[in-house]
């Protein structure tokens, strides 16, 4: 039987997640540096989100 789909690749070598991967540590970075750490409503909703990220 002929294969119908391409074998999926591993998602974390796609193009796309590699870009948005750097694009999200640039922002963490940003926020890091340039936002107050309290008081700020970005960062206390970046709070969760980074806990999640290794």
């Amino acid at each position: 039987m002929q294969q119908v789909l391409k074998r999926q690749a591993p998602w974390r070598n796609t193009y796309f997640y590699q870009k948005s991967e750097v694009l999200y540590h640039l922002t963490y970075v940003f926020c890091k540096r340039f936002l107050p750490a309290h008081g700020d409503r970005m960062m206390d909703q970046m709070r969760p989100i980074t806990s999640y990220v290794s």
